[in-house]
């Protein structure tokens, strides 16, 4: 199903405060995990990125959704959960969560006025990341603007400094993210900042096509 004129309903009044109970169990319409789903996004820069749910697997523990990102002949398989807490990243192609790391807080439609960090080790690397939904905002897509949830994301790899009280940051990559009830991700556009590495890079994908299994 293509994108053009999908959300005609986006200009709507806002619906009365619903109990945050009501409004956790209305987040999950946010991301429609299912086998099957496919999403396509056109890039500023290079070839179409195509997210695809192709199963469901175990990762310590958890059921998680194997959803597989390729981009020309890159394919990286991403593991991620649903539930009440939000959407959670567990591994990304062979490296490991460690804790899971809370990519969406629900209720999703709840702003947060100070956001959320988030550290530990992905693979064999420590992190920290920083995440803060900003609410409803305005984004242009090719079919016109729509209202998404706005989520803004900082993640920072850093080493301590041998006998100094301070960490080096070694690399960040900032993203932002659009997300709009019924689709999930609708736009994300991302900064990469590596000193070791010159060629810095830059993404900025739009959805083009959402295709459900029914």
């Amino acid at each position: 199903m293509i994108v053009a004129g999908f959300l005609t309903c986006c200009g709507h009044p806002q619906a009365p405060q619903a109990p945050k109970d009501a409004q956790i169990l209305e987040s999950f319409a946010y991301f429609p995990m299912e086998i099957g789903h496919k999403w396509t996004y056109g890039a500023k820069e290079g070839p179409d990125v195509v997210f695809e749910v192709v199963g469901k697997e175990s990762v310590n523990g958890i059921e998680c959704f194997k959803t597989l990102r390729t981009v020309a002949d890159e394919v990286t398989p991403f593991y991620v959960s649903l539930s009440r807490q939000g959407l959670m990243i567990h591994r990304v192609a062979n490296e490991d969560y460690h804790p899971p790391f809370l990519e969406f807080a629900f209720p999703i439609t709840e702003p947060e006025a100070a956001g959320r960090t988030w550290s530990g080790m992905i693979g064999e690397r420590m992190y920290e990341i920083r995440t803060r939904n900003t609410g409803s905002e305005t984004v242009a897509l090719p079919s016109g603007p729509v209202d998404a949830i706005s989520v803004s994301e900082r993640m920072e790899h850093g080493r301590r400094v041998e006998g100094e009280d301070k960490t080096v940051i070694d690399a960040s990559l900032s993203t932002h993210f659009w997300i709009v009830r019924d689709f999930g991700v609708v736009k994300l556009i991302g900064k990469e900042r590596d000193p070791h590495n010159p060629s810095n890079r830059e993404f900025d994908w739009t959805l083009k096509s959402f295709r459900r299994t029914r």
